[in-house]
Formats: structure tokens, sequence, C-alpha cells
């Protein structure tokens, strides 16, 4: 816990951090992955905001909230149930 690497890693992981990320409205219900960054540039720390991937998740939440607010009942429902604890029915 106390090596360089797991605190870099920790940082990047932060979004309040991250230049782009820290006042996006998107920001509380988004995540940054830093595995994920390394993979694709090399580096643990996002190059820059709005990339193709951030692109994608805020148009996956605009259409979640789109349903949320105008949506069908039984569509909204069902988004509904993706946060509720019924981990009791599934036992």
């Amino acid at each position: 816990m106390r090596s360089d690497t797991c605190r870099a890693t920790s940082v990047a992981s932060v979004l309040e951090s991250l230049p782009g990320c820290c006042d996006c409205a998107y920001q509380p219900y988004c995540g940054v992955c830093p595995v994920v960054q390394y993979a694709s540039g090399g580096n643990i720390f996002p190059r820059e905001a709005n990339t193709y991937r951030c692109q994608i998740y805020k148009g996956i939440l605009d259409t979640l909230f789109a349903i949320l607010k105008h949506g069908p009942e039984e569509e909204r429902e069902i988004l509904k149930a993706w946060v509720r604890d019924d981990h009791e029915d599934n036992q």
C-alpha cells in the first residue's frame, strides 16, 4: 500500500483529481480505470478529456436518464430494479 505504484494508481482512479473530469456533470456516475488507460495509451492517467470511450459512456448515461425521466413505466421499473437491494429474491 505504500509503494509509489499503488499510490499513483489510486490517484489515477480519483476523478476529482483528473483534468476534464473534475468538473464534468457526468462525474458522479462515471469511473476511470487505470488499467484500461495504460493498455490503450501507455499511461495510467488520461491524456485528454472527452475521449471516444468517454463520449460512449455519456451517451449511455443520457439514454438511461431519458428512460428514467420519460420512458415507459416498464422500462423505468427495469432500471430501478438494477439498484434495488433484491438479493434475497435471487437466493
